[in-house]
């Protein structure tokens, strides 16, 4: 697996000092159509270990929820928009599903 950090990635975790990274799967829409898309958190996971696939990469541990459909190429970015702070994984397949 392939992991690049975007350099507001870097700073961020320079700034904020954490090692760890989880990456959870939830489910967004509507009623008639949804998909799953991840959710990156800092810290390890809260739920079992056997859920998640680990990668060990550029001095931080990340913890990848196995529901994901991952590519070859994981690329972690940091943002801050309207006093929000956004993690984002990109490199995972968005899986929809209706109901």
């Amino acid at each position: 697996m392939n992991i690049i950090l975007s350099e507001g990635f870097k700073a961020y975790q320079k700034e904020k000092n954490f090692s760890s990274v989880t990456v959870v799967s939830r489910s967004t829409g509507g009623s008639c159509c949804k998909a799953v898309v991840s959710k990156v958190e800092i810290g390890e996971p809260a739920a079992s270990l056997e859920n998640f696939d680990i990668f060990n990469d550029q001095g931080l541990t990340f913890y990848i929820s196995k529901s994901l459909k991952l590519e070859n190429t994981l690329t972690f970015t940091y943002d801050k928009m309207l006093g929000r702070e956004l993690i984002e994984m990109h490199g995972y397949v968005i899986q929809r599903y209706y109901d």
